[in-house]
């Protein structure tokens, strides 16, 4: 769960894996409804290409390239 802010305040964080399970952003939204508050999910795009390369590139640095084996596979 994100940090508690102040209403004047916005709180901000990204990372593209949220895109590869379908339930994170319901999961997002109604563990905040509980308290109240309706977040407001930003998705911002960038070329599909450019990304999964992107992807590619930090996970083969970072020693993590099963999830590529196993789409490709």
């Amino acid at each position: 769960m994100m940090p508690c802010t102040k209403e004047s305040e916005i709180t901000f964080e990204k990372t593209p894996k949220y895109l590869r399970k379908p339930s994170v952003p319901e999961r997002i939204i109604s563990t905040y409804k509980e308290t109240g508050i309706e977040p407001k999910l930003i998705l911002v795009l960038c070329d599909p290409a450019q990304r999964v390369f992107s992807d590619f590139k930090f996970s083969k640095r970072n020693g993590n390239e099963s999830y590529f084996n196993q789409v490709s596979s």
